[in-house]
């Protein structure tokens, strides 16, 4: 099992890298103490058979941690503390062994509180400067009480006091205390960065999951208020000079309060520089839209959603409420980086919806094209025959078009094209779809109409269209109508009962409408006339 891949929610370093660089620093250590000793550089003489003995049997418990983690899988937490107990208990016989006060072994337990305090924690080098206080006061103690037995000449004798020993544990509290203070202000920090790296990752895994634009901006807003507590925000549109709120968190004027007519110089001086505008207030004088949009704000940020160079909207954020605080540059970095991904998401959903748009509608003239109008048709019938109501549908088709192509040429055709697809949406109701249905045919899919309606609204168009304003006079149209579920029980029927509706009004003489020969209706509009069977 791969220990490296140990890591737990909070740690900096995961425990298995840990234990190993401790494992190192405990071979290391052996290794000082046997080579002191051996060159005589230790302090007092000691026994190098005692000393060995000791050492190897310090080396052979920290191998049998290190072993006992690895069969645990990693969970052994508590072996990282026993093994830091037994440790202190090592150099401190170290320490008394050769020499007690004057031994130059010493260093070893201060190496020891540095180490512990840079890889493990402060608080951890805190406890273990109270342990190895704690083990030189038992030393001094036991060799007062006899129990301990030095050597002769050895300052640490019976006689000795704690004013002896004093000092070298005030210079192990003050090397921790300096050491665990710089290691928490580093601590703190990595632990903030990676707060913001998790923020950020958190951020974009939530953007991956829509693609609206007023879903971005919620989701955008939602991560400011979580990470950084910034309770009033919007994220404000400019579109012909005119500001409008997409999202908002925290605000309280009412919806026309979102929109405003003009655009006011903060935003604009953000959207011009592309860069982040910060103010202590908004002023009410110059910019009294984002004034009654965020009421006696204060320490607001504006920070533009820029991707590739254009400015997609503008994130406009409250810190704080107290006078004189001032949003951390940490803050407003992340902030900046936040608003760089949801600019980025707005970037692509908005070519996400162009190319749905492209797929779901006709170059030419901006209408649905064929493949968007079979599936409009197939939804409203279904819901038609759910209701028990009308779908009508009406096939236009623009009269001698091949030959108004080979007088006027195939630009001007198209231009014909797109000013009948202009009129056709129109004409139009908000939940009709019109359709070039190909080449120069049209189609009406009109929900909840009748067939006598649908014929009214057929030769109403068929009259507009002859009296619209183009390069090519003259131009008339032929239509057929044709009804659900009159004429047809699904779409492919109804399109054919349009279609035959259509070729008989082209066969009497086109520029007319013609209904399905199953219509029954009473009445006779001018230019209308009704299929035989």
């Amino acid at each position: 099992m791969n220990q490296t891949a140990q890591w737990k929610p909070g740690e900096i370093v995961p425990l298995a890298d840990r234990m190993r660089y401790m494992l190192g620093f405990r071979v290391a250590a052996a290794a000082l103490v046997t080579l002191f000793v051996g060159i005589g550089w230790a302090g007092v003489p000691a026994s190098l058979k005692d000393l060995g003995l000791i050492t190897a049997a310090y080396l052979s418990l920290s191998m049998l941690g290190m072993l006992v983690w690895f069969r645990l899988g990693g969970r052994g937490l508590f072996l990282f503390g026993a093994m830091l107990i037994i440790d202190g208990l090592y150099l401190a016989w170290m320490t008394f062994a050769t020499g007690g006060i004057v031994s130059n072994l010493r260093f070893l337990i201060v190496l020891q509180l540095i180490t512990v305090a840079l890889l493990a924690s402060y608080r951890t080098a805190v406890k273990l400067a109270i342990w190895q206080s704690i083990l030189q006061l038992l030393v001094l103690y036991a060799v007062q009480a006899g129990v301990l037995h030095v050597t002769a000449g050895d300052p640490m004798t019976p006689s000795s006091n704690l004013l002896l020993i004093a000092p070298f544990i005030a210079m192990m509290w003050l090397v921790t205390g300096a050491t665990a203070a710089f290691s928490a202000i580093n601590e703190r920090e990595l632990r903030r960065r990676r707060y913001d790296l998790e923020a950020l990752a958190k951020l974009a895994a939530a953007l991956d999951s829509v693609t609206d634009e007023k879903a971005l901006s919620d989701v955008l807003l939602g991560q400011l208020e979580d990470t950084f507590g910034i309770q009033r925000s919007a994220v404000v549109t400019v579109i012909n000079g005119r500001p409008d709120v997409v999202a908002a968190r925290g605000l309280v004027g009412e919806p026309e309060m979102r929109r405003g007519r003009v655009e006011h110089p903060l935003l604009a001086r953000a959207r011009r520089e592309r860069a982040s505008v910060l103010v202590s207030h908004i002023p009410g004088d110059t910019d009294s839209w984002l004034a009654q949009l965020m009421p006696a704000a204060r320490n607001v940020a504006l920070v533009p959603l820029t991707a590739d160079g254009v400015c997609l909207a503008v994130l406009v954020a409250e810190h704080g409420t107290r006078r004189g605080s001032r949003m951390e540059r940490r803050v407003l970095s992340m902030v900046e980086r936040f608003a760089a991904h949801t600019a980025l998401a707005l970037k692509n959903a908005d070519l996400l919806a162009q190319m749905r748009a492209m797929a779901s509608t006709d170059s030419l003239t901006g209408l649905a094209n064929r493949r968007s109008l079979e599936a409009v048709l197939e939804r409203e019938l279904a819901r038609a025959g759910s209701t028990n109501t009308h779908v009508s549908l009406v096939m236009l088709d623009i009269d001698h078009f091949k030959s108004l192509n080979d007088q006027f040429g195939h630009q001007t055709g198209d231009q014909v094209l797109r000013e009948v697809g202009c009129l056709l949406s129109l004409s139009c109701r908000s939940f009709d779809t019109a359709a070039r249905y190909g080449g120069e045919e049209f189609m009406l899919v009109l929900p909840s109409c009748t067939a006598e309606n649908a014929l009214r609204t057929a030769e109403r168009l068929r009259q507009d269209l002859t009296k619209m304003n183009t390069v090519a006079t003259g131009i008339t149209a032929s239509a057929g109508v044709a009804t659900f579920p009159l004429d047809a029980s699904d779409a492919e029927s109804l399109i054919k009962a349009a279609d035959d509706a259509l070729y008989t009004a082209k066969r009497r003489g086109r520029d007319q409408v013609v209904g399905a020969p199953h219509v029954e209706t009473d009445f006779r509009l001018v230019g209308m006339e009704r299929a035989s069977a």
